[in-house]
């Protein structure tokens, strides 16, 4: 049985879906529009359209750059409007993508913790994005070196590092 994910009615339709990438695990899965999109352990971002059996992926820029052990596996994803998909991997790190460029020259940006700031073998005991109620700043959660959880900020405007906040319990 199929769902529609607006009402969450039943569909009376068959669709099968496209084959995603099995070079790797997905580990999280979002949604744009009627697009599906699967982040994987390798960092890269596969999306399927099951009205088409389309599937595209989008590489980790990371890792084309070398610098895989900055990002890791995708933790978290998040969708900014139809286009813009913002991956967190397990690091804290994030990646910022314009979906309609498939392909390593999709990254708009890369945001990363800075190095004194981030523990990221324990950030990746975190997870989760969001958005400022604008929609201009990026918030995802990490491990800072004290131990103690923060939150870093980004600007979505130039992909600066703004900030990081103390959590609650810090």
């Amino acid at each position: 049985m199929i769902l529609d994910l607006s009402t969450f009615a039943p569909e009376n339709r068959s669709v099968s879906i496209p084959k995603i990438n099995r070079a790797s695990d997905s580990i999280c899965v979002s949604q744009i529009s009627d697009l599906i999109l699967y982040g994987h352990r390798n960092g890269n971002i596969s999306m399927s359209d099951p009205r088409c059996k389309n599937c595209w992926n989008i590489p980790n820029a990371c890792a084309e750059n070398s610098k895989s052990s900055d990002f890791g596996y995708v933790s978290s994803l998040l969708t900014k409007d139809d286009y813009v998909v913002v991956s967190r991997g397990s690091s804290g790190n994030c990646n910022v993508y314009d979906r309609r460029k498939c392909g390593s020259s999709s990254l708009l940006w890369n945001l990363q913790i800075p190095r004194d700031e981030n523990m990221s073998m324990k950030s990746s005991f975190c997870s989760g994005l969001a958005f400022d109620p604008m929609g201009k700043v990026v918030i995802t959660p990490f491990v800072a070196t004290n131990g103690k959880t923060k939150f870093s900020m980004w600007s979505l405007t130039n992909g600066r590092f703004i900030s990081a906040v103390a959590g609650l319990n810090s």
